[in-house]
């Protein structure tokens, strides 16, 4: 199973978002993350995602573990995303060679119909100050869920080191 990290930047009640550049994705708004490599931390994956995607620079201490969302495809898991929201960091947010289009979004004006499918479901979930674990069962060519569970995870901080 994959494993990525998002991170959603936080200005008052507005979520930073971008297009993506290339994919399946290509196109969609979506939150600053991408794929944890092989023995990288989640933490520094996502500083990484959100320096390579927006140009902008966070310190470690400054970001908020909000949510750990596994997706499966059919019955298969596929990716582990731990997501995180963040108040602080150091520049302004620029387009880069994969990620354009950068705007800040009020929370009731997120453009959810042209986000991926789970991003639809775990973003309004984030936005609204909750922290949780959720499993997003999508269908074969991940275009549409077909269920979604949430819970309370025990042991939270830990998952995301």
């Amino acid at each position: 199973m994959q494993r990525s990290a998002y991170v959603c930047p936080l200005r008052g009640e507005s979520v930073l978002l971008g297009q993506n550049r290339d994919g399946g994705a290509a196109g969609k708004w979506s939150a600053c993350g991408g794929k944890v490599n092989k023995n990288e931390w989640v933490v520094a994956a996502a500083r990484r995602e959100l320096r390579e995607e927006s140009s902008l620079e966070v310190d470690e201490k400054h970001l908020v573990p909000s949510a750990l969302v596994t997706t499966y495809r059919g019955s298969a898991a596929y990716y582990r995303l731990y997501i995180f929201t963040v108040k602080q960091w150091i520049g302004e947010p620029t387009d880069t060679s994969e990620m354009y289009n950068h705007q800040w979004f009020p929370f009731s004006q997120v453009p959810l119909k042209m986000m991926r499918p789970s991003d639809r479901q775990w973003l309004p979930l984030v936005l609204a100050g909750e922290t949780f674990a959720a499993d997003i069962y999508l269908d074969e060519d991940g275009e549409a869920v077909r269920e979604i569970k949430k819970y309370r995870p025990m042991r939270f901080r830990n998952e995301f080191a």
